[in-house]
């Protein structure tokens, strides 16, 4: 089910390839990245040059709080959606992420409550916020940076082992704080009069900073530079972009209350922004691709309850094949030995035909209906592609006529025949004009269908062509998927074009499908001269005829059946003994010895199987000499017993002729040692 559903990976990111392949993405990453750097050489551009940008000014009382608030808010509400992003995608880097936003919230909050002139904070130390300010800058760029390169990581986590890790973090915060308070005093000082930073304070944020931030961008241009574009890393390299341009400008004119330190302030809620973004962005695409899997998944339901119908269908197909190949067999066997008497009237004879005739048509029905199931096992043989072609326009007159669609035959007097199944090559042609003939009947009522054959090189090409609407563009890439119909519900499964695709790929062929200028499709049928298997040049093996009267055993409980068969065998100058039951046959292979066993599958009282195993405890002899009746072609449990007996095989319904082949093929085979 996985190849009909298209399934939600939680590990993919949400993205798209990029057309092309890997170098226009490069091109793309290059120019995004050239527009950062030009955006920060802007800016910095400007603090050099705009004298109203520098400089101590633009005091406000409770700054620290008014842009170190919201980024504490926004920070602890961010990690939290990273971290229950985690529970969905159970990955090291929203772990990472959330975990890192959460301890820059934490030292954020002690940089609010480190400032020296509030009255919660009395004669605290001027030195000790920036420590603050630049950690909690740090852990930010920290988070990015794990987020971008390892991000992908398996990182399976429990409840307890998040609240471990939670507790955790406001320990670290502790201690921390703890380590900047008592490290503090015995540190260069960071903090000069009128509050600008000192050059150990530029010289170690810039340092620690710098290098971890241009760590987290590396990642975020790895990412973006990945097989499969990744949306939510260009939203990481933005964020990291935006807190390093702020840090940088603040270090360039590190003034506090200058315009740089206010903008490295807010910075950092902006880019926490910036990474919700990314994670809106995310689940936006998890809402579309949910809802698309939905779509998928109510298609696949209906595909599989079609399926398990069909499959019901088929069960149905194989025990009503059987059933009606048993009568058709005794009515063939009966009007070809009718056939063969000579004192009958020419009407008489001309009727027997019919009957003949129409049992074959019949059998050619339930062929079709075995070939639909994809059960039969596929008899090539030589195959006039013209016969096949007429058969099948012939077995669909009365419909074309009854909906006024004429036919038209292009046929290449000089197109070879081809190695293939005739019954199977004719149910991919059924299938494709009774394509057309639908959609012309449902473009205009009526139509012409156009059906030509012509040799090109190894390779014999059958072209059905009509004049109906087309098949839409978008179409185009899935009329030969399995269930894909644009029929309305009830008058169409979407199997037909799926199940000659099939037919054509196992005979080393192929099909396609095309408008037609000016309206109207074309499928095209391509098989080769010579497909795998005996080349079509090859002569018929010989047929090692008898004439000695032998002593055949028939099996088989259809008394009429049976009848037929002992008429037809009598008929050769053969003795024969009946068999309606397994038991039966055993005691009669008691007490006499046979040159011939026919044995039918399906028997009352015990399997055809069975039946044979008890022949070959009896020796190899009497083994080489059994012929088995079936009607079951679809079993594949019956196909791969006869496939292991290695035994001839009377498929019903057969003719007198075939009989008389396979038997005399046997009689003619001598007897092992």
């Amino acid at each position: 089910m996985s190849e009909v559903l298209g399934r939600m990976d939680p590990g993919a990111q949400p993205g798209y390839e990029v057309a092309g392949g890997r170098e226009p993405r490069r091109q793309g990453v290059r120019l995004l990245l050239c527009s950062l750097v030009l955006i920060a050489l802007a800016y910095e551009a400007a603090l050099l040059f705009v004298p109203g940008l520098r400089g101590y000014r633009l005091a406000i009382p409770y700054a620290v709080p008014i842009f170190d608030t919201p980024f504490v808010l926004v920070a602890v509400g961010i990690g939290y959606l990273c971290l229950e992003r985690h529970r969905f995608r159970q990955d090291f880097g929203s772990a990472a992420l959330g975990t890192s936003l959460w301890l820059a919230a934490l030292l954020a909050i002690a940089h609010i409550l480190a400032q020296p002139d509030y009255p919660i904070s009395p004669g605290v130390n001027a030195g000790v916020a920036p420590y603050f300010f630049f950690l909690s800058y740090l852990t930010a760029f920290a988070g990015i940076g794990l987020a971008t390169h390892y991000g992908d990581r398996p990182f399976p986590l429990r409840d307890r082992q998040r609240i471990t890790i939670g507790v955790g973090l406001f320990g670290l915060s502790l201690v921390l704080v703890a380590g900047v308070l008592w490290l503090g005093p015995l540190l260069p000082s960071m903090v000069a009069k009128p509050g600008r930073l000192t050059p150990f304070a530029i010289a170690v944020a810039a340092a620690t900073n710098g290098v971890v931030g241009a760590w987290a961008l590396a990642g975020g241009r790895k990412r973006l530079l990945a097989a499969q574009r990744d949306l939510v890393a260009k939203f990481y390299l933005l964020s990291a972009f935006i807190w390093l341009l702020g840090l940088a400008g603040f270090l360039t004119y590190p003034y506090r209350y200058a315009v740089s330190w206010y903008l490295a302030g807010f910075a950092r809620p902006i880019g926490v922004v910036v990474v919700f973004l990314s994670l809106l962005r995310e689940q936006v695409w998890l809402y579309a691709e949910l809802h698309a899997n939905l779509r998928r998944l109510k298609e696949t339901q209906a595909q599989l309850i079609q399926a398990d119908k069909l499959s019901a269908l088929g069960t149905l197909v194989s025990g009503v094949a059987h059933e009606l190949n048993n009568p058709l067999s005794t009515i063939q066997l009966s009007a070809q030995l009718l056939q063969r008497r000579a004192d009958l009237p020419p009407p008489v004879h001309a009727r027997l035909t019919v009957i003949a005739d129409e049992c074959e048509r019949a059998s050619r029905i339930i062929r079709a209906l075995l070939i639909f199931a994809r059960r039969r096992r596929p008899e090539r043989q030589r195959v006039d592609l013209h016969r096949v072609i007429a058969a099948t326009l012939a077995l669909q007159a009365p419909a074309f006529e009854l909906d006024h669609i004429a036919v038209v035959t292009e046929l290449e007097s000089t197109v070879p025949p081809v190695w293939a199944d005739p019954y199977q090559v004719e149910q991919v042609v059924l299938n494709v004009c009774s394509n057309a003939a639908q959609a012309m009947k449902s473009a205009h009522g009526r139509g012409v269908l156009t059906v030509r054959t012509v040799r090109r090189g190894g390779e014999v090409h059958v072209e059905i062509s009509d004049d109906g609407p087309g098949i839409p563009e978008e179409h185009l890439g899935r009329i030969f998927d399995p269930f894909f119909t644009t029929k309305p519900v009830g008058e169409g499964t979407g199997l037909g074009l799926s199940l000659a695709l099939g037919i054509v790929e196992e005979h080393g062929g192929r099909i396609t499908a095309a408008n037609v200028p000016g309206g109207g499709a074309r499928f095209t049928i391509t098989l080769p001269v010579e497909a795998s298997g005996e080349p079509a040049g090859a002569p018929a093996p010989e047929i090692v005829s008898t004439a000695q009267s032998v002593r055949i055993l028939i099996v088989e409980d259809e008394p009429k059946l049976r009848e037929a068969l002992r008429d037809v065998l009598t008929g050769f100058g053969h003795r024969v003994d009946e068999a309606a039951t397994g038991r039966e046959a055993l005691g009669r292979l008691e007490q006499e010895a046979y040159d011939l066993i026919t044995l039918d599958l399906r028997l009352p009282d015990m399997p055809g199987r069975e039946v044979w195993q008890r022949i070959l405890e009896r020796g190899r002899h009497l083994a080489s000499r059994v012929v088995f009746i079936t009607g079951d072609t679809m079993s594949a449990e019956v196909l791969k017993f006869l496939e292991e007996a290695g035994r001839p095989v009377l498929r019903k319904p057969f003719t007198v002729d075939s009989i008389h082949r396979t038997i005399a093929s046997v009689l003619g085979q001598p007897r092992p040692t």
